[in-house]
């Protein structure tokens, strides 16, 4: 008598079929998730990145913030080192340190920035507020990311006025 050890054509086939079948359903929700992973990732960083410059206004006792390009898709964290306080509301290298200039995470984009007194910068002052220099107006805001190819997804980042920041 022979000894029938193995697996027939057919099996192998059923088997090979069925793991198709699988991972035809797992790739696309693991593509999302990776996705939503990576816009989480990126509004985490930028709510770090502004709690730092709150921080580092305290520490300096001076006016410090976070200057976004958003057809850059870059942003720049920037202590204030002679109080010149942005006066036209931009980043200005010849008054300010830069501390880091940052890129977002692939896929993520950044939607908009728009803050109360400085369009596209958030700055705290020396009390961790979200206030200019000038005239200690205020200078709460959001900023918002998105995913990449269009897809609706977004995440807001929020500065109230008394320095308080969030990830809606």
């Amino acid at each position: 008598m022979r000894n029938k050890s193995g697996f027939t054509l057919i099996e192998l086939m059923v088997t090979i079929a069925l793991i198709a079948i699988i991972m035809g359903g797992t790739i696309p929700a693991m593509i999302t998730w990776r996705n939503n992973a990576q816009l989480s990732r990126g509004a985490r960083q930028i709510y770090s990145d502004l709690q730092n410059a709150r921080k580092m206004a305290i520490k300096n006792n001076r006016l410090a913030g976070v200057s976004f390009n958003v057809s850059g898709n870059k942003y720049v964290v920037f202590l204030d080192i002679n109080d010149a306080g942005g006066a036209i509301g931009t980043f200005d290298l010849g008054n300010d340190q830069v501390i880091d200039e940052k890129t977002l995470p692939p896929n993520v984009e950044l939607d908009s920035a728009d803050f109360t007194t400085f369009n596209n910068v958030a700055i705290f002052n020396n009390l961790g507020f979200a206030r200019g220099l000038f005239n200690n107006t205020e200078n709460d805001g959001s900023v918002t990311v998105r995913r990449a190819g269009g897809s609706g997804r977004t995440s807001t980042i929020s500065v109230g006025t008394g320095g308080n920041i969030s990830i809606q």
